[in-house]
């Protein structure tokens, strides 16, 4: 059986959208984190965030104006990436699922019961896809 993997004493979420308080508590509190949920909805702020590396995720809100695209494009490599948008059209969300979100959400999914498993299932799939690029880039003769 394979060692029990590490993981984050709490889960680091920025949100560029407002959650409100039972969902942030009951995201605190879940047993599929516990998450720390940062709100921050200022651009300036989001970005400094997120070229500081410090998010494990980020769920953010594609309002149509190509500014979250943007934003996307300025996420660390270490940082899982969860979109809200208003209506979920195929060609939209393949879109973004193609740039490397890990899901695709509406609005209402914010306070839905599953919103902690699809997080951390988000922030997993990351994680995966991450150390699997590691991976193949490491020589396995010398480990470099």
């Amino acid at each position: 059986m394979a060692a029990p993997i590490h993981h984050a004493t709490h889960w680091q979420i920025t949100a560029q959208t407002t959650l409100p308080d039972v969902v942030i508590a009951a995201l605190e509190a879940s047993a599929f984190g516990p998450f720390e949920i940062q709100l921050i909805e200022a651009r300036e702020a989001l970005m400094r965030q997120l070229s500081a590396g410090a998010s494990d995720a980020l769920i953010l809100v594609d309002d149509g104006s190509g500014d979250a695209l943007a934003l996307a494009g300025e996420l660390s490599p270490d940082t899982a990436l969860l979109v809200v948008v208003s209506k979920l059209r195929p060609a939209s969300v393949l879109d973004w699922l193609q740039r490397g979100a890990q899901d695709v959400l509406l609005r209402a999914d914010l306070v839905a019961p599953s919103m902690a498993l699809r997080l951390r299932a988000a922030i997993e799939r990351h994680r995966l896809a991450r150390d699997a690029r590691m991976a193949y880039a490491t020589d396995l003769d010398t480990g470099l």
